[in-house]
């Protein structure tokens, strides 16, 4: 996983490693230090290893072996999913998710897919990023609600693999799962609050991006 500013990597053995930028903990060292070259992730569960990572731009994320998911960094939007905004340099456990098989990091917020097909997000929902229809931040996973009512569902690991639960490198949050017979596309440009849906004979990748600006150059290091 990587961000702008910091990288995550699993090694062989199921451990994880960061570099880069550290102002808010996110490379989970237990320092705010920042690193030219890898140092060990801390704090992760005895007996348990990592099968996926996710960088936002200022914080990090893992999915454990046990299905749950772990975060570190930044938490001022409540994407650390764990029920406060309180910073973390080690990883802590996003609460109530179980049984979670990947996950994305977008700017200020997070998405996780569940081995039911179900989508869950947290964090930031400005523009209604987080799919369930409000726009109120949520420091605690909420699920993404369907484009017809309901819960958005049918979500495979197959169609995360092959096109990715993510969003753009800016991170602000455009998301696309590919299901069975629809591409579904969470869109803030237009302050849409559930999934839009397109055709799967549609372009695979998200929609409206052409029609946004292009972000300002980062300041180094962004504030």
């Amino acid at each position: 996983g990587s961000s702008a500013y910091h990288l995550l990597a699993v090694r062989a053995d199921g451990t994880v490693v960061s570099w880069g930028w550290n102002q808010y903990g996110q490379l989970g060292d237990g320092t705010t230090t920042s690193r030219s070259v890898p140092v060990r992730v801390l704090g992760l569960p005895s007996g348990q290893t990592v099968s996926a990572l996710a960088a936002g731009e200022k914080s990090s994320y893992a999915v454990t072996s046990s299905g749950t998911v772990l975060a570190w960094g930044f938490n001022p939007n409540g994407q650390l999913g764990t029920g406060n905004t309180n910073n973390s340099s080690t990883p802590v456990q996003v609460s109530v998710l179980t049984g979670v098989t990947a996950v994305a990091a977008g700017q200020y917020h997070a998405l996780a897919l569940k081995n039911d097909g179900t989508v869950w997000a947290w964090g930031s929902n400005g523009d209604g990023r987080l799919g369930n229809n409000t726009f109120t931040n949520s420091s605690v996973p909420v699920q993404v609600v369907g484009p017809y009512g309901g819960y958005l569902t049918g979500i495979t690991q197959e169609a995360i693999d092959a096109k990715g639960l993510d969003f753009e490198p800016a991170g602000d949050a455009l998301a696309s799962a590919l299901t069975a017979a629809q591409l579904v596309v969470c869109r803030p440009a237009d302050r849409a609050t559930v999934p839009a849906v397109q055709p799967a004979a549609a372009a695979l990748w998200p929609v409206a991006a052409a029609a946004r600006p292009a972000p300002p150059p980062a300041a180094w290091p962004p504030e």
